[in-house]
């Protein structure tokens, strides 16, 4: 019995993983694609493209979860409660999330705050 239990807890894991990886495809499709201050329509963030930002520094963790967020946008709101467990289930360390917003970085950093969701940005 006590081998199901940690086979479902590891496949509920796994989806919550595979969801997130889902549903940063579509933010990040869904973001790019409507707001021209993060993008310009004339360029494309394509699969092993490099960009940079400010005061990250890649090369010192393996993996690295981009949350684009906006404080304007409802639906990012609305999705902090599945945001702070996806960083909860990090506890490990096993990736290192970062946060962006098309925002100034005060505004941004205070939205993280009242959501509390503990980030890089």
């Amino acid at each position: 019995m006590k081998k199901i239990a940690e086979v479902l807890r590891l496949l509920a894991d796994g989806a919550s993983i595979l969801a997130l990886v889902f549903l940063t495809g579509f933010v990040v499709h869904r973001y790019l694609k409507s707001n021209e201050s993060v993008a310009p329509t004339n360029s494309k963030l394509l699969q092993g493209s490099h960009f940079l930002l400010p005061g990250i520094d890649w090369t010192d963790a393996h993996l690295s979860l981009i949350l684009l967020l906006s404080v304007h946008r409802q639906y990012c709101s609305a999705s902090a409660e599945f945001y702070r467990h996806l960083l909860d289930l990090n506890s490990g360390r096993d990736f290192r999330p970062v946060a962006v917003f098309p925002e100034e970085q005060k505004a941004g950093l205070e939205y993280l705050r009242s959501e509390r969701l503990n980030t890089q940005m």
